[in-house]
C-alpha cells in the first residue's frame, strides 16, 4: 500500500495503525468465532495497545507476542537521555532520519541468499533496514511509557527467545539469539501489562522467533498452539 510520496517506517503515533487493524478484525470476525491478535516486535508493541483502546477489542479473545518490542535495547540511562533528544529533533525536524540503524546480521540471519531460509523483497525490508525516522522513535517511546499504565484483563502469550545479544557482524549466535532485542526486557515488562500473562521462552530463537531454524519455529508453534488449546478448556 505504499505510497510513492509515502516514507516507509514514518508514523507520528502507533494508533495511525488502528484503523487498518478494526478494518481486518471485523472482516476475520465475520468468519470466525474466535480471534487472536498477534505481533511481532514493533507489531506486537501496537497489538497490546490496540487490545487495550482499539474499536474492535471487544472481538479479541486474547493476545499472542512474538518478540515485543517493549523498550530499546540500551541502558536504562541511555534509553531516558535518548527519549529527550529523540522527542527534540523530531518537533524540529519531523523528517529527520538516521540509517543503518539495524544490524545487517540480522538480515543476514533470515535472507535465503545469506544464511537464512526466508526469500523476501530487500527492496521492502533492505538489509541495513529502512530509515530511522526520529518522529517514528518519538512514536514508541511515547507508546512505550504507556505501557506502565496497562492492565490487561485477557490472556496474553509472550514469546521470547533463551537468550539475546548485540552483533554488529554476523557470526552462528545470529542464529541462535535474539540479535535485536533484550529478552530480559520483554518478560520484566511484559509480566507487567495484564493479569493472565504467560511467559514462554524458546530455546534458540532468532528475534523473529517464526523466522528461525525449521525445529525451533515447529516447537514454538506447538507450544502456542498449545497454550491455545488450554484456554478453550
Amino acid at each position: 500500500s505504499l505510497l510513492p510520496h509515502q516514507h516507509p517506517n514514518y508514523c507520528k503515533s502507533l494508533d495511525e495503525y488502528y484503523e487498518e487493524l478494526t478494518l481486518v478484525i471485523k472482516k476475520i470476525r465475520n468468519q470466525s468465532n474466535v480471534l487472536y491478535l498477534l505481533g511481532h516486535s514493533t507489531g506486537g508493541l501496537i497489538a497490546t495497545h490496540y487490545l487495550n483502546i482499539g474499536e474492535a477489542r471487544e472481538h479479541i479473545a486474547g493476545l499472542i507476542l512474538n518478540s515485543p518490542f517493549f523498550d530499546f535495547n540500551q541502558s536504562k540511562i541511555v534509553t531516558t537521555i535518548s527519549s529527550y533528544l529523540i522527542k527534540l529533533i523530531a518537533l524540529i525536524a519531523p523528517y529527520a532520519n538516521i540509517t543503518g540503524a539495524l544490524s545487517p546480521a540480522y538480515t543476514h540471519s533470515i535472507h535465503i541468499d545469506h544464511r537464512g531460509e526466508w526469500d523476501f523483497n530487500l527492496d521492502w525490508k533492505p538489509i541495513e533496514g529502512l530509515p530511522t525516522y526520529f518522529k517514528w522513535l518519538s512514536a514508541i517511546v511515547n507508546a512505550q511509557n504507556d505501557l506502565k499504565s496497562l492492565s490487561i484483563a485477557k490472556p496474553i502469550l509472550i514469546m521470547h527467545s533463551s537468550g539475546s545479544k548485540k552483533i554488529k557482524t554476523f557470526t552462528d549466535e545470529a542464529l541462535i539469539l535474539d540479535i535485536i532485542l533484550d529478552v530480559e526486557d520483554m518478560k520484566n515488562i511484559g509480566k507487567t501489562i495484564g493479569d493472565n500473562v504467560t511467559l514462554l521462552e524458546i530455546k534458540n530463537a532468532q528475534h523473529d522467533i517464526f523466522l528461525s531454524s525449521k525445529l525451533v519455529r515447529e516447537r514454538a508453534f506447538q507450544q502456542m498452539f498449545e497454550w491455545l488449546s488450554n484456554l478453550e478448556h
